[in-house]
């Protein structure tokens, strides 16, 4: 039987508003307001913040055996490529002289990772790869499919533990995290460590994925911490040392009660118990080199919302720069002795005395330097020299200069 068609009143009456349906949200001329847009655009948003859906064991069991078949799958593809490199390498050297590749070639030409191969799904390559896996390509492609939606999936429902591992880290750190790094990139870290561990996940452990994933997780974010929060970048071995260090005075503390620190020879005594050598020496300059971290010049310390960008760069002294008072004095001495050369002495003895003592560039020279700037023999210049000083110091030449000279001489 047919269905009834409409009537042409119920055709004609518009659509009734319903309660919950705000105003403007619906289509006006075939087109979506910009209200409603801006609204369908905050939901889907919205609904992207939303956690997702732990898993149950038996999914978890499930996805890890598509992951490792992936994984299995990717091994598969990276033989077969050292195989045909290998393969074209020998047939290049056989012959002297190769044809250029044609297009269609070109365009056939297999991707240079096994990531590119699966984003592709199988790529160019996918006859050899299926063939190789023992399986048809239907199958390789699905398998394919598979590894990748469940290697997405099984990470997006753990996402939770790279946020759970960078609030403890902030916890345990008073709230903040060090400069040099950010809560985002601790985030990027867990996260492509949860991929790696979603990757290494075997079901066979008899564990769950979350607490595998835990350590790899925290693992990778200590190992950020460690080398993004320095402006000079310590050693693994230096920071292992250092937590072992850290380990063993809380194993003193503990055991005194935390009644006083321990020194560097309890420490030392302590890790020797388990095999670890280090002297009392060695234990004070890990500690100092591991605590003590060099400041950026370019650091800010501006507020948000200053108008002046001030940095840790402006707060420092200067202490190859003379004060403008300084300045001011030992320009006008310059300018006192000047004239009192050019009025008291001759013109080779204000030279050779200007020469001596520096006093036009500032760099003092030996007598026998002077000599053979100026062309004259050693005992000429030293006796310029000493004619130079009899006048300067006589008492109506020297009563000029007394102003200059400090208080106590």
């Amino acid at each position: 039987m047919a269905p009834a068609s409409p009537s042409p009143a119920a055709v004609a009456a518009p659509a009734k508003r319903g309660p919950g349906r705000p105003r403007g949200s619906g289509k006006a001329g075939g087109k979506t307001t910009s209200r409603g847009k801006a609204r369908e655009v905050l939901t889907e948003y919205v609904s992207g913040l939303e956690p997702k859906r732990l898993l149950e064991h038996a999914e978890e069991i499930q996805l890890a055996k598509q992951v490792q078949r992936l994984k299995a799958l990717e091994e598969i593809y990276l033989q077969l490529s050292a195989a045909n490199a290998n393969a074209t390498t020998s047939k290049a050297t056989s012959k002297a002289t190769s044809k250029a590749p044609s297009k269609a070639t070109a365009s056939k030409k297999a991707p240079q990772s096994a990531a590119e191969a699966i984003a592709a799904d199988g790529g160019a390559s996918r006859v050899q790869w299926a063939k190789a896996a023992n399986v048809s390509v239907a199958v390789l492609r699905e398998q394919l499919r598979d590894g990748k939606a469940a290697r997405e999936r099984i990470v997006e429902s753990n996402v939770g533990l790279v946020g759970h591992a960078v609030k403890l880290l902030k916890r345990s750190s008073g709230g903040r995290l060090d400069q040099g790094t950010t809560e985002a990139d601790l985030l990027q870290e867990g996260c492509i460590a949860l991929l790696r561990a979603a990757e290494g996940f075997d079901v066979s452990m008899g564990v769950r994925f979350g607490t595998y994933a835990t350590f790899w997780v925290r693992a990778a974010i200590r190992r950020a911490v460690q080398e993004q929060t320095r402006i000079v970048r310590l050693p693994s071995r230096v920071q292992n040392t250092y937590g072992k260090i850290m380990r063993a005075t809380d194993v003193l503390s503990v055991s005194n009660g935390g009644a006083q620190t321990p020194s560097e020879h309890d420490v030392s005594a302590e890790l020797m118990k388990s095999d670890i050598k280090l002297s009392p020496q060695r234990v004070r300059q890990i500690i100092a080199q591991v605590r003590v971290r060099p400041t950026s010049l370019d650091a800010s310390l501006s507020r948000s919302g200053d108008d002046h960008q001030r940095t840790v760069g402006d707060l420092v002294r200067d202490e190859s720069r003379v004060q403008p008072e300084a300045e001011m004095v030992d320009e006008s001495l310059r300018s006192d002795l000047a004239a009192l050369m050019r009025k008291y002495l001759r013109e080779d003895e204000a030279m050779v005395l200007s020469m001596r003592f520096g006093l036009e560039d500032g760099q003092s020279r030996t007598v026998r330097q002077v000599a053979e700037a100026t062309g004259l023999t050693y005992s000429r210049t030293k006796h310029v020299l000493f004619s130079a000083l009899s006048k300067m110091r006589k008492p109506h030449v020297a009563l000029a200069l007394r102003d200059y000279m400090a208080p106590d001489t």
